[in-house]
């Protein structure tokens, strides 16, 4: 699917909370005015529930 927005690419590391503090919440705010932005995090917020497990195992594994 081709959007409008170049700033979509984002929404992915968006969700998966992999952004520094200025992105996170510069992407927050291009969200409150870009509905291309906005749909893409919503479809991908259950994703990212899904995966939130596996990253805390991931996570356990590497430091314990």
């Amino acid at each position: 699917m081709i959007h409008s927005c170049p700033y979509t690419v984002t929404a992915g590391s968006f969700v998966l909370g992999v952004l520094s503090a200025r992105e996170r919440n510069q992407f927050h705010q291009h969200t409150e005015e870009c509905l291309h932005c906005r749909s893409e995090v919503l479809e991908l917020a259950p994703v990212a529930e899904l995966l939130a497990p596996l990253k805390a195992e991931a996570r356990f594994r590497f430091t314990g």
